[in-house]
């Protein structure tokens, strides 16, 4: 049985136990049932679910340029907070604020410590795979990032990544619903490309993220 403490919570799969389990004849079991709100046609009024997200990111962009001589921005430690709207059981929309420490070589030699804002947005498809438990997910993002690097001045650099600049943003990750609550634990991989040139430099970018879900 699912848990009757949380049912905005639940998955499609908990309702269809819930009504087999009414439909059995067994004794009504015992526990606190949220008030359902009616519409016009006294049927249930849909509720869209949403999830607040937050973990630890951590991305690497390697610049590019014609002039050649690029030195990647090693990423450190950095965290992501996202908002995730449920548009249906599969597919999600998702905005949010990632911030983390980068590091990269002057031409002098010298390492320069840059700080990067980032604001993620797009879409989330979270597909169930065969013959597996409806709690696990393979989660595909697809959307952009808007991000703002400083720290040092871009003349540093012989192929810089300071400034403001976008990028298309590509995730592939897997997720799992603890059982009987509305919580989530999933892990990531992005790949970034920057949405065209900023003074002959472009960039690639690899990001990695883990994170811990709250539905309501």
């Amino acid at each position: 049985m699912p848990s009757l403490g949380d049912q905005r919570a639940w998955t499609q799969q908990d309702k269809v136990t819930f009504l087999h389990y009414l439909n059995s004849n067994k004794p009504m079991i015992s526990g606190q049932v949220r008030q359902v709100s009616l519409n016009e046609n006294g049927l249930a009024a849909p509720h869209a679910a949403w999830s607040l997200e937050l973990g630890p990111a951590s991305t690497t962009l390697f610049p590019f340029s014609s002039g050649g001589g690029e030195s990647p921005a090693r990423g450190g430690f950095g965290a992501r907070a996202l908002y995730e709207r449920h548009l249906t059981p599969w597919l999600r929309a998702y905005a949010g604020l990632e911030a983390e420490s980068l590091r990269q070589a002057r031409t002098n030699g010298s390492s320069a410590d840059l700080m990067r804002w980032s604001v993620p947005a797009g879409i989330e498809f979270a597909l169930v795979p065969l013959a597996t438990p409806q709690t696990r997910y393979v989660l595909l993002r697809v959307g952009l990032a808007a991000s703002q690097v400083s720290g040092a001045p871009g003349s540093d650099f012989s192929s810089p990544i300071v400034g403001t600049s976008a990028a298309w943003d590509v995730g592939l990750g897997y997720e799992w619903q603890i059982p009987d609550s509305s919580w989530r634990i999933n892990a990531a991989v992005d790949g970034l490309r920057s949405m065209g040139d900023r003074d002959g430099v472009g960039y690639y970018g690899l990001g990695a993220t883990a994170a811990l879900v709250r539905t309501f």
